[in-house]
């Protein structure tokens, strides 16, 4: 590999010429807080989390009570700011904060998101496609990890006369 040295000043010179600022700033805060979460944190690489960082999409949600429904999004959401809590049959059953994610029986199944969830707070999320992690093992391995302990925490909460009887 072979990198390029530019003195900071040429460098800074070079980004406003060419109008890259915004993106750099962009892309900068999308990778430290890529890095703040459990699913990206330490577990890629510093080009993985720029090919990652480019795909993000942030959403704002201003008003109380906004809601995601289930749909065909093959992405997951990661909570950037504020709460976001997941709702069955219009239950709250999890509170999601910072850095906490949903979505990932989409990617790791490719079926529809199918809980609802209610966002509070003013809360902002980043939407990440499926095409910008589905590549990397470790990423996927934790979403895996994730959707299992959700199925098992529902199980144990289920009624008992849900139970399977083998």
């Amino acid at each position: 590999m072979i990198a390029l040295r530019l003195p900071s000043k040429s460098f800074s010179e070079f980004i406003g010429r060419t109008n890259l600022g915004a993106r750099v700033e962009k892309m900068h805060e999308y990778r430290e807080f890529l890095n703040r979460t459990w699913l990206f944190g330490g577990s890629i690489s510093p080009a993985v989390q720029n090919r990652v960082a480019d795909q993000m999409i942030r959403h704002s949600y201003e008003g109380e009570n906004e809601r995601i429904k289930a749909g065909k999004a093959r992405s997951i959401f990661i909570v950037a700011s504020g709460t976001c809590q997941r709702l069955v049959n219009g239950a709250v059953v999890q509170t999601l904060i910072t850095g906490d994610f949903f979505g990932e029986e989409t990617i790791l199944f490719d079926k529809n998101l199918t809980d609802e969830y209610r966002l509070v707070e003013g809360a902002k999320l980043f939407e990440v496609p499926a095409e910008a992690i589905s590549n990397i093992p470790a990423v996927m391995w934790k979403l895996l990890e994730r959707h299992e302990k959700k199925t098992n925490v529902i199980a144990a909460e289920a009624p008992a006369e849900l139970a399977l009887v083998v």
